[in-house]
């Protein structure tokens, strides 16, 4: 017997030991790193414990963020870091998934788990999920506790039917008897029973804890003051006067105080009236309002409620689940909302807001849905802006009365309106507010503005027709740097400012691919060309650019064309003298074959260079055949020259035109270019850079026709000027 004693104890220890110590992974060197770390960790949990024994909870936070640095396996660090939290009254939100984490792990040193069940079943019945709640602490194996007991009973209370809140009710006998000094239980029971209940177990239960209660405060003058007002509500006769009488002796205050001293006899309608006052001019719980007011029937306290209404500023919050904690809160001024509150599951995170003018709604957040939003004639939206998970934020403008939508509706509230003659206004929650689709807002808009990625700080607006896009603007800043045409909700045109001199000297055309067949651009092209025109990358093709045209001297006539054809090919020109003709083009022909096309100085013919890989090999002009050299030094070539010159001159002249062709942005390019006693023309196609000689014979021609040419315009000005005098 005691061997097998000793034989489990054995194995529960090394089962410990094993889960505490880091999983090795074969690398020494590794595997010393994770422990070193473990032992740190270790070193900030004991840290950590003793923190929170302290209260000191900021402290707490730090040591278990720390240990979970250095070692997040550990369940512990995860339940207390969670637990400061809670004492600090962090958004429940934010204290469940740490709660979570230290469940999925499963790996607990100081054997934390039932605390920390108990907290996360608290929270989870706190949280609109008292289900979940209970199956967390019935599970195996079971937690008991008084904590326990009293969330099990809060929870059957918040689910609400009869069975439920019978086993409530038996949950609270039970833990008068076991906890008689917790006074969690009777509060919990008086709060969600009614004093008019005849139920026979609630009126045994019900007249324990008064009985109890009034010894209490003969014996403990300090005790919570809402257990006590709450009793007193539930006493009748001898019992509720004294309790009555004992509160308010003692100097404590709440709101329930007026309606049961009211309901006794021992307030005016009047003094009870100023007393709830009191506490509305910061904040009160709408259901102890509507209580209240009903018990009113004195034209003279009407009358002051009616002024009182009329001009109203507090907070009144209310309870719009019917599980005993306020979801909805309201800011009023001068009588009406100002500030609306939406907190659906009171985990500590708004679900909404809504800003009101006198009443009327003008604005709010729906941060759940990551949505901003604006009225312009309640409830037709003006603007809304949301967030999705894959898209940018988006900012839309509705056109006037066509789309209505509101989380809220502000509506008289009957009672407090009939009984005091005040117009009073309470919202109304509108349950699962309608979501909206791409193609909801779409119909609705006047446009909508996305954030742009083509530049820094930019931005894109987008006006719509009918539901369909028609044209975009992007800004940079406040300044306008392009815009695109639509048609079927699919790009045009556009023009595009790409110096900032208010100029727009680029045009995009674009073309429709319905078929999707085309493969005129890469992956990669499509993508930037669609976040330059929509602000978000794109695969789809059911558009293409198709070509770009660049008007480098502001004349209105592009200088530089660039088309884009299937199989990712491109036809490039450049025109030099602003004709409408190209002088320069270079073809790329899908496979590695290129063309570089322009005219012959000489005979005006159309030389054309075909390349294959990058590297010229055939030159012609329709008629004759050309041979190309490359440069012996320069990554140059030269078609064959009439004139010879010694190697280092046509080298020279290459890294001269290099230079000059290099820094010229536009894929095509020529010039005619001067270079010792010589000229030549100097092209760029692409990567591909091309000279050819032009003989001196053709400057002699160009020189004489010049010089004839300057000698005619002087005679026919002479002609002009003697012209002029005879008339």
């Amino acid at each position: 017997m005691k061997k097998n004693f000793i034989l489990c104890l054995a194995l529960t220890l090394s089962s410990a030991l094993f889960c505490l110590a880091p999983v090795k992974t074969g690398d020494s060197l590794k595997d010393s790193a994770l422990q070193a770390n473990r032992r740190t960790a270790l070193r900030c949990l004991q840290l950590a414990s003793s923190y929170l024994s302290d209260k000191n909870y900021e402290a707490a936070i730090s040591q278990s963020s720390l240990g979970i640095a250095y070692d997040e396996t550990i369940s512990d660090l995860w339940y207390i870091l969670a637990s400061a939290k809670n004492s600090l009254q962090s958004p429940k939100a934010e204290i469940l998934p740490l709660l979570e984490k230290s469940f999925s792990l499963n790996s607990w040193v100081n054997y934390n788990r039932d605390n920390a069940r108990i907290m996360h079943a608290d929270i989870l019945s706190d949280t609109g999920h008292s289900r979940e709640a209970l199956s967390v602490l019935d599970a195996s194996p079971s937690v008991f506790s008084a904590d326990a007991e009293y969330i099990r009973a809060k929870a059957c209370y918040r689910l609400g039917d009869a069975e439920h809140i019978s086993t409530a009710r038996n949950k609270i006998d039970g833990a008068r008897r076991i906890y008689p000094d917790d006074t969690r239980f009777p509060l919990l029971f008086f709060k969600y029973e009614s004093p008019a209940e005849d139920n026979a177990d609630v009126v045994r239960i019900k007249k324990y804890f008064i009985n109890m209660i009034t010894q209490y405060v003969e014996v403990s003058p300090d005790k919570d003051a809402e257990l006590e007002i709450y009793a007193a509500w539930f006493a009748s006769g001898k019992e509720r006067e004294h309790l009555l009488k004992s509160f308010k002796a003692r100097g404590l205050s709440h709101p329930v105080y007026a309606i049961v001293a009211l309901d006794s006899g021992m307030l005016s309608q009047k003094d009870a009236f100023n007393y709830v006052a009191d506490f509305a001019d910061t904040a009160i719980d709408y259901e102890i309002l509507e209580e209240f007011l009903q018990m009113l029937d004195e034209e003279e306290t009407l009358e002051l409620a009616k002024e009182y209404f009329d001009s109203y500023s507090g907070f009144i919050q209310r309870d719009t689940d019917g599980d005993g904690l306020s979801n909805l809160y309201v800011k009023y001024s001068r009588g009406r909302p100002q500030d609306i509150f939406y907190d659906e599951s009171q985990d500590g995170v708004l679900d909404w807001n809504v800003v009101c003018d006198y009443g009327n709604p003008v604005g709010g957040t729906f941060p759940s849905r990551k949505m901003k939003f604006t009225w312009e004639n309640f409830p037709y939206l003006k603007t809304l802006s949301y967030s999705a998970s894959s898209l940018p934020d988006l900012s839309f403008t509705f056109v006037s009365e066509a789309l209505s939508w509101s989380p809220v509706m502000i509506k008289e509230d009957t009672l407090i309106s009939s009984i005091t003659g005040s117009r009073f206004f309470f919202p109304q929650v509108i349950d699962n507010p309608d979501s909206f689709d791409a193609s909801d807002l779409l119909a609705s808009a006047s446009g909508f503005d996305i954030p742009g990625q083509e530049r820094e700080n930019s931005r894109i607006h987008f006006t719509i027709l009918d539901g369909e896009i028609v044209t975009a603007d992007y800004f940079e800043g406040e300044k306008k740097f392009a815009q695109a045409w639509f048609k079927d909700n699919l790009p045009d045109m556009r023009v595009c400012d790409k110096d900032g001199d208010g100029i727009y000297e680029v045009s995009e055309f674009y073309a429709v691919d319905s078929e999707r067949k085309m493969k005129v651009h890469s992956l990669e092209d499509i993508r930037s060309v669609t976040v330059n025109l929509f602000g978000i990358p794109s695969e789809g093709r059911q558009f293409y650019l198709k070509m770009v045209q660049i008007d480098t001297d502001g004349d209105t006539s592009p200088d530089f064309t660039e088309e884009y054809i299937d199989g990712q090919g491109k036809i490039a020109s450049w025109d030099n003298d602003s004709d409408g003709k190209w002088d320069v083009r270079h073809v790329i022909i899908s496979g590695g074959e290129e063309l570089s096309m322009f005219y012959d100085v000489l005979s005006d013919r159309m030389i054309t260079v075909t390349s294959i890989d990058g590297k010229p090999a055939a030159v012609g002009d329709g008629i004759s055949d050309f041979s190309i050299n490359k440069d012996p030094v320069y990554d140059f070539y030269w078609i064959e020259n009439e004139v010879s010159h010694p190697k280092e001159y046509y080298s020279e002249a290459a890294r001269m035109a290099l230079k000059k062709l290099s820094s010229v942005s536009s894929s095509c390019y020529c010039e005619i270019m001067e270079f010792k006693d010589s000229r030549f023309m100097a092209v760029k196609t692409g990567n591909i850079y091309i000279g050819k000689m032009i003989p001196s014979l053709k400057y002699e021609a160009e020189g004489d026709a010049a010089s004839e040419s300057s000698e005619s315009s002087k005679v026919e000005e002479n002609l002009k000027i003697e012209n002029d005098k005879n008339n």
